[in-house]
């Protein structure tokens, strides 16, 4: 959550002291899955783990 670069997404790739220099601002296939899990912890009953973040 602190790499995000303030761009809300994740990216494919960044630099470990710098998440502001990143690769691809939009990586499809990375978002999607996190989305995913957001959406499955919600389903099992998760939402206060969700909150707590």
């Amino acid at each position: 959550m602190e790499i995000d670069a303030e761009k809300e997404f994740m990216h494919e790739s960044f630099h470990k002291g710098h998440p502001e220099i990143f690769t691809h601002e939009w990586f499809a296939w990375q978002n999607t899955l996190f989305g995913e899990l957001i959406i499955q912890l919600i389903d099992d009953g998760k939402l206060a783990l969700l909150n707590s973040l």
